[in-house]
């Protein structure tokens, strides 16, 4: 039996955007098509960690029909956000949640300061609550090692843009 032609479809949750990668057959550190979209698209700048996200394949056939491809797009949010707009109530209201806390450390910790002694250190580092480890405890759940990058408060701060623009202005991106 032949294969049908395959396309993969890389679904970043940090960027909100699905890419069309080639099919690949072979050793992952052979992909050099994913690698190079992964290290230019789908990497924070400031940190060097690559973004969560999946790799989906599909019929080259079934992509490529219009009708079929808005009802795989379509299958994708919904699976993604839990049938709900976006990426779900939840997501938004985690999201929200940290913003309110990076909004009030900015003004009423650090009186609005742009150059935060606090920015990005351990102390402003998001880890999972003792209720959760304990969680994770009971039902045999370890973390894993590469459970993903470390996220900080920060990123939710009106200093985190600042420092970002500081830094794309000194790499010459705005010129």
């Amino acid at each position: 039996m032949v294969q049908e032609e395959q396309v993969r479809l890389l679904i970043c949750l940090v960027c909100k955007t699905i890419d069309e990668v080639p099919d690949y057959q072979g050793p992952p550190e052979g992909d050099v098509t994913l690698q190079w979209l992964i290290d230019e698209k789908h990497t924070d700048r400031h940190s060097g960690t690559e973004h969560v996200g999946n790799l989906v394949t599909i019929d080259r056939k079934a992509w490529e029909n219009n009708a079929t491809r808005l009802q795989v797009l379509k299958q994708i949010e919904e699976a993604v956000s839990g049938g709900e707009t976006g990426l779900g109530a939840a997501f938004y209201n985690t999201r929200d949640t940290f913003r309110e806390d990076a909004m009030t450390c900015w003004t009423k910790r650090h009186n609005r300061n742009p150059a935060c002694g606090d920015y990005m250190s351990d102390k402003m580092k998001l880890e999972p609550s003792d209720e959760v480890k304990e969680t994770w405890k009971q039902v045999g759940k370890k973390r894993p090692k590469n459970f993903g990058h470390q996220e900080y408060l920060c990123r939710f701060c009106p200093v985190h843009s600042m420092v970002e623009t500081a830094m794309r202005d000194k790499r010459g991106d705005y010129k």
